[in-house]
């Protein structure tokens, strides 16, 4: 019912530039709701209730807020994408419905998504989401190459790109906290799917490449003090 109240009140984006957001009250009404749904997912006991609630529209109301995520924003979007993939963690053999709902490509155009929130949880996540997609050989296959384009790879640039790196400047304790998560993950992400190792490792030596290639051409100093 919240969703479909936002579906009414977004406007057509007509004027550049302009971003609306959704109300404070609805936010945190939503967030509340999902939430609950998040931690009754993993309970035994509502694994039936739980399954039917993922066959009914429910699916096509995360696939709104991931969709429009500049107006849920990055708190509200993060619930949603650890409530898809706790869901998926417990029900594997549910993965293909989603799949034929369209709502694992949501999770995959999130990934490459220009505007996406940025905030640490939901960065911390996206190794996590990786691990739940490629839970069957039809997720993992899309996984490799979506579209042409390489999720792992994005999620490194992501990782490394000046506007998640300054958004954790402002304590160094965050930052040394967000790398043991991020390590932690990807860690995990390369145990449940050994055939990603060799994308994982590749990817990051590339981009610290270019890194190195970057600090050595230019005359600049980075400085975290």
């Amino acid at each position: 019912h919240e969703v479909d109240q936002c579906k009414t009140q977004i406007p057509e984006q007509t004027t550049p530039g302009a971003t609306l957001l959704c109300s404070q009250q609805r936010a945190a009404l939503m967030k509340s709701l999902l939430n609950f749904i998040k931690r009754a997912v993993i309970d035994a006991n509502l694994a039936v209730q739980m399954r039917r609630i993922m066959e009914t529209e429910f699916p096509q109301s995360l696939i709104f807020i991931i969709q429009h995520s500049q107006y849920f924003g990055s708190s509200l979007l993060h619930c949603t994408v650890s409530l898809i993939t706790n869901f998926i963690y417990q029900e594997p053999a549910q993965l293909t419905m989603l799949q034929n709902m369209k709502l694992t490509d949501a999770l995959m155009n999130l990934i490459f998504d220009e505007k996406l929130p940025i905030s640490r949880d939901l960065v911390c996540a996206l190794p996590n989401v990786c691990s739940a997609l490629c839970l069957n050989e039809r997720g993992h296959n899309e996984f490799k190459l979506y579209n042409n384009q390489k999720p792992l790879e994005k999620i490194f640039r992501i990782i490394f790109s000046n506007k998640f790196l300054l958004s954790m400047r402002k304590r160094k304790t965050e930052i040394l906290e967000t790398a043991h998560m991020l390590g932690t993950s990807f860690d995990e992400l390369i145990r449940h799917h050994p055939a990603l190792r060799k994308d994982v490792m590749g990817i990051l030596s590339e981009i610290l490449e270019e890194l190195l290639q970057s600090a050595t051409s230019e005359d600049k100093c980075v400085s975290w003090s």
